[in-house]
């Protein structure tokens, strides 16, 4: 992490000082993370910027791909218990082709 010089610090007013940093959630927003102080970690902007492109958003994907699949995991076995017709599989079956007898 990047450190702002001592004497350009002294130069800066807070505002200036402030205006360097974005503030990192440690639970992120899109899981209910607060904006309270417990939950910010000051961060210069190039490497907050660094972080949430490498692994927040990936991380944050990941977590809805998985919450999506087991929300139709839920719906099928709910229809399947309640007699519905079961939602489509997202995944086709596939037929495979049966080899010929080799002589």
């Amino acid at each position: 992490m990047k450190v702002i010089p001592h004497e350009d610090a002294v130069k800066m007013t807070e505002d200036q000082v402030l205006s360097l940093f974005h503030f990192d959630h440690a639970i992120y927003h899109a899981r209910g993370g607060a904006d309270a102080f417990w939950n910010l970690t000051p961060t210069l902007i190039p490497e907050h910027r660094e972080k949430t492109r490498k692994r927040d958003i990936p991380q944050i994907a990941k977590t809805r791909r998985i919450e999506q699949r087991e929300a139709e995991f839920r719906a099928r076995l709910l229809a399947k218990h309640r007699g519905e017709p079961r939602p489509p599989n997202r995944w086709p079956k596939s037929s495979f082709q049966k080899r010929r007898a080799q002589s």
